[in-house]
């Protein structure tokens, strides 16, 4: 019996699917070997995601979590088909694409990670980003009232991007080769409801061949 994180029936496709699949098909395009890194990719869903609709292709896939994650996750990483690094050494690998998924709007250094991974592979997929009309970014602290994280009244900090300001920063390290909106998850700022983002970028600034290297490959 083949081990899988998750399944996805037939009929319950997500905008959130349908990003990755697209931003997964226009960056790698008929390859059948492809590297993938997962900047701070929790359990590595989207691995099994891709794999469902793509079982003919050969996906090696890194996600970089903290040291206690990763830890934890590698356990079992033989089974799962994914395997989980420490965050810190994000920068020894080069991949055909890096996927970061609502990770950018909690990292203090974001625009630096962006610039890694656009450096560590000639495609970035930046998915569930919170996109505002400010002129600048907001940073707030960030509630919830569900789940574990509500029992626990646990907070912390976030990024809301100013839409025109984030773009202009894009585009200075890349050419946005997609951009879509997912209707499905949303957020409110000033009484607005805004829904989250999600880019395809072409890197200005890797050079490196598209394989994944390392000096522990």
């Amino acid at each position: 019996m083949k081990y899988r994180l998750f399944s996805i029936p037939q009929g319950e496709e997500t905008l959130r699917l349908q990003h990755l699949l697209i931003g997964f098909y226009l960056s790698l395009k008929n390859k059948k070997d492809v590297s993938i890194g997962d900047f701070g990719g929790a359990n590595g869903y989207m691995y099994d995601w891709l794999k469902f609709y793509n079982s003919e292709i050969n996906i090696k896939y890194k996600v970089f979590e903290t040291i206690e994650i990763s830890k934890a996750y590698n356990l079992h990483s033989k089974k799962i088909g994914v395997e989980f690094l420490d965050i810190n050494q994000f920068d020894k690998f080069k991949f055909d694409l890096v996927k970061i998924s609502s990770v950018l709007q909690y990292t203090e250094k974001w625009l630096e990670v962006l610039k890694s991974s656009l450096n560590n592979a000639p495609h970035v997929l930046l998915m569930r980003v919170p996109l505002i009309d400010q002129l600048n970014h907001e940073f707030l602290i960030q509630h919830t009232n569900t789940g574990l994280y509500g029992k626990s009244s646990s907070s912390w900090p976030i990024i809301l991007f100013s839409k025109n300001k984030f773009i202009a920063q894009l585009k200075q390290h890349s050419e946005i080769q997609f951009s879509g909106i997912d209707y499905e998850e949303s957020f409110p700022f000033n009484g607005k409801k805004y829904f989250m983002s999600t880019f395809l970028l072409e890197s200005k600034l890797c050079t490196s061949p598209n394989r994944s290297t390392s000096i522990n490959d």
